[in-house]
């Protein structure tokens, strides 16, 4: 029996069919996933909005916090010399002048591996040449104790209120 339609003719007809269900479903797919990954793209955004949005406020309170430890350690290291023996204390770099909020630098390095530091200090064993070097550098020495104390206590507070600020680190 004769048909219609030639065989090959039917089964390119078949073919076409199936290629076309399928590009149809890896369409359908495509577009499923590029919702899906716009979805996702929106989510990271928004996220990463949040937390540019929270790292924002946790650098303002940290430097509102050093601001104000640093304003507070001026005006204490300001009112310590008054009360520190000699009424001012030995160093005379900027950051240690009152209100200037801020600690005094590191002295500098010993010029080489066998020379004295630039603030080198008599040795405790050492007699002290007289009375009087005797007593001015017990001043000097208690002098840097307090303004040392001084530095611990405001580094201790700055750390405390940036802990309390910033719980969850």
């Amino acid at each position: 029996m004769m048909t219609l339609i030639p065989w090959y003719y039917r089964w390119a007809a078949i073919g076409l069919l199936a290629a076309s269900v399928a590009i149809t479903a890896a369409l359908k797919m495509h577009e499923h996933d590029q919702r899906e990954f716009d979805a996702y793209v929106a989510q990271v955004r928004a996220a990463g909005e949040a937390q540019t949005k929270k790292t924002a406020g946790i650098v303002t309170a940290q430097t509102n916090i050093t601001t104000d430890i640093g304003a507070s350690y001026g005006s204490a290291s300001a009112r310590l010399r008054p009360r520190s023996g000699s009424g001012a204390l030995h160093s005379t770099d900027s950051a240690s002048r009152p209100g200037s909020g801020s600690v005094p630098a590191v002295p500098r390095a010993a010029p080489g591996a066998d020379g004295s530091p630039a603030d080198a200090r008599p040795h405790p064993t050492d007699p002290p040449a007289d009375l009087a070097t005797c007593q001015a550098e017990y001043v000097r020495l208690r002098e840097d104790a307090a303004q040392t104390t001084l530095q611990a206590l405001y580094w201790q507070a700055w750390a405390r209120r940036e802990r309390e600020a910033n719980p969850g680190k």
